[in-house]
């Protein structure tokens, strides 16, 4: 099902683990497809948003209001890869 922005639910879900700084194996992993797949969907984003690049793709999205301030994180995935390491040290929190 395509959104309000053009991009379907799967679409908005790479953006937002891209937006939080997963690679495209780590997008995959978490979705549970190929990572292929993951590429298509990233590339599909970038498409519809006519970005240049997939930083790019983001910086629209958060400027548009595709992606807003998600203070809630729910779950490892919602966390980021770099919340915490594996000795337990918070990542440098900015803004």
């Amino acid at each position: 099902m395509t959104g309000q922005w053009g991009l379907t639910d799967h679409e908005l879900v790479a953006l937002r683990l891209l937006a939080r700084g997963h690679t495209h194996t780590q997008i995959a992993s978490l979705l549970k497809i190929r990572p292929e797949t993951a590429g298509r969907l990233l590339h599909r984003v970038r498409t519809v948003l006519r970005a240049n690049t997939l930083p790019h793709a983001v910086a629209i999205a958060y400027a548009t209001g595709i992606l807003g301030c998600d203070r809630t994180p729910t779950g490892a995935a919602a966390e980021g890869p770099n919340s915490a390491d594996r000795a337990g040290r918070q990542s440098p929190k900015f803004g």
